[in-house]
């Protein structure tokens, strides 16, 4: 099973679902956004997992592509691996940015 094509199947099912995966969290993350509800999202488990998921896999694909192991021809597997560089440095982003605006506004609470 960890050999050959099966290995490389693991992979693809892995992006695939590490995307996907993270698609839905981000399109909660924007549902609770336009309704103006607290994000729970930020600080979940399974947000910040998806995030490191996310950029683990496209690391991994960047270190086959650097030792052939696989082209970057293949045109279905670079989108998913754009996307999963995207939906990471976005869910990284909008955590900073969440609990940088957090402690900026006790900070300027703090201040009479």
């Amino acid at each position: 099973m960890f050999e050959g094509w099966g290995l490389l199947f693991n992979f693809f099912y892995s992006v695939m679902f590490g995307t996907g995966f993270a698609l839905i969290l981000l399109i909660i993350r924007l549902v609770l956004h336009l309704r103006k509800k607290p994000s729970m999202l930020t600080s979940n488990f399974f947000y910040v997992l998806s995030g490191i998921f996310n950029l683990n896999i496209f690391i991994i694909w960047v270190i086959c592509l650097i030792l052939d192991i696989l082209e970057i021809e293949n045109g279905f597997l670079a989108i998913f691996m754009s996307a999963s560089l995207l939906m990471a440095g976005f869910i990284f982003f909008d955590i900073y940015k969440s609990n940088f605006k957090l402690q900026g506004d006790e900070k300027s609470a703090a201040k009479p």
